[in-house]
């Protein structure tokens, strides 16, 4: 065996994840942008607005503005939210095909290039399986981290939000939440068999129906 071949086989997931990732830097550092403002920036702007509206009517508001100027910038809020809405979706699909696409074609490429006998290690439904599920599992996996990364943004700044209001009702909220994470960690190595056990099945059922006609 090369080197070369062994230094690809001790690349990581994470290696070829970056790859992906650079294949289109623009449009992904775009869809970055989106995600964070979609998910982190708007919520928190519009909450803190609506916020200081309700202590306007108290009288305990601490920017000197009238109640028509808050009402005017939720206004614009959820304008401008709206328009990043359609942004985000369009880049989200967008983005997503384009890796679909450059998957399967690499994946088709590397299938022509080998020997006849060779060119496929499993049958043909689990072929098909993988040029569908598979690949479109890799392009929802890079999506969706951006979306993780923009919810852990605005996760930080909402408790901080409630620790300065009281410290007391975000422990009783944010426990439990916590012990939930930990179940759903621990149950991770139990889904991801029920995943393999299901993509291995559908190969099975793809071949046998292919065989069939």
């Amino acid at each position: 065996m090369s080197t070369k071949q062994t230094t690809e086989k001790k690349r990581s997931t994470w290696w070829y994840m970056w790859q992906l990732i650079r294949y289109r830097p623009g449009m992904y550092a775009l869809f970055a942008v989106l995600e964070i403002f979609f998910f982190a920036v708007f919520p928190q702007v519009w909450g803190l607005l609506t916020r200081e509206f309700f202590n306007n009517l108290s009288g305990q508001t601490s920017i000197n503005e009238n109640v028509f100027v808050i009402v005017a910038f939720i206004a614009g809020v959820s304008l401008a939210k709206a328009a990043f809405t359609f942004a985000d979706v369009a880049v989200y699909f967008t983005y997503q095909n384009i890796v679909n696409v450059l998957l399967r074609f690499n994946i088709f490429k590397h299938i022509l290039s080998r020997p006849g006998g060779q060119s496929l290690p499993g049958s043909p439904g689990e072929a098909i399986s993988r040029f569908r599920g598979d690949v479109e599992e890799v392009s929802f996996f890079l999506s969706e981290l951006v979306t993780v990364i923009a919810q852990s943004a605005y996760m930080i700044f909402a408790i901080y939000i409630m620790a300065k209001i009281n410290i007391s009702i975000m422990l009783v909220v944010f426990i439990p939440f916590g012990l939930i994470i930990l179940v759903a960690n621990k149950t991770e190595k139990i889904i991801q068999k029920y995943w393999d056990a299901a993509r291995e099945a559908t190969g099975q059922v793809t071949g046998f129906i292919a065989e069939i006609f």
